[in-house]
């Protein structure tokens, strides 16, 4: 399987140039889903530049083998799985770490940018998510550009977890309501603004102990709605 993170090109439509428009109107919840495990795990290759504006693309192997690790289930008194374990606490974390990774950016942008990676971008980002964030809070910073709002995760759900012993790849599906933010260049000119929400199914690796958000799924976009 192939992965290609061109991850930031869609958000850096509504991010990097955000205007004055905005709706009040909330979108609507996708229904929750039950977190399908499976022993599909993914290659990722890095290679993205902020010019590039193709969407991840995705390719699964097929079939799990009995050799793999996935995570672990006991049977419960209700008749249904129940994850135990380290992987249990695994899957646990995808979401809250893809929450984390907005909570990141909406900070950095609040903070004026960044010349350098901080601490949190390093935790939440894989390298090719940090090359691209750095370069565009670092030209952010330059530039003297200002940010107001917050975008809001409006939901985020575990669709696909793959786990080994030392690594893994997880999806989520989610909806990101951009709707109430707004940017302006030096000179407080308002930046335009595409689209008021984003979604579609991010792409976590599991590195060094923790989760990051490494890209997109083909058909991640900014709309008008979710």
């Amino acid at each position: 399987m192939s992965l290609r993170t061109a991850f930031v090109a869609s958000l850096a439509a509504a991010l990097l140039a955000a205007g004055c428009s905005s709706s009040d109107e909330a979108a609507s919840p996708m229904p929750t889903a039950d977190v399908e495990i499976t022993a599909v795990t993914p290659e990722v290759t890095q290679a993205m530049t902020p010019s590039e504006t193709a969407p991840v693309e995705a390719e699964t192997t097929p079939a799990a083998t009995p050799s793999e690790t996935t995570a672990a289930a006991e049977e419960s008194p209700s008749g249904k799985a129940t994850l135990v374990g380290d992987e249990a606490q695994r899957i646990a974390a995808v979401v809250p770490a893809f929450h984390e990774y907005w909570d990141v950016i909406n900070q950095t942008y609040a903070d004026g940018g960044a010349a350098e990676a901080t601490p949190d971008m390093e935790r939440i980002m894989t390298s090719g998510q940090l090359d691209y964030w750095v370069n565009a809070f670092s030209n952010w910073k330059e530039k003297g550009h200002r940010y107001e709002g917050v975008n809001r995760v409006l939901y985020a759900t575990s669709k696909l977890v793959s786990l080994e012993a030392d690594g893994g790849v997880a999806d989520v599906e989610f909806c990101v309501d951009m709707s109430g933010t707004r940017a302006f260049d030096a000179q407080d000119n308002p930046l335009h603004k595409d689209g008021l929400y984003q979604s579609g199914v991010a792409v976590l690796e599991w590195i060094d102990g923790g989760w990051k958000v490494a890209g997109y799924r083909e058909g991640t976009a900014n709309k008008d709605q979710c």
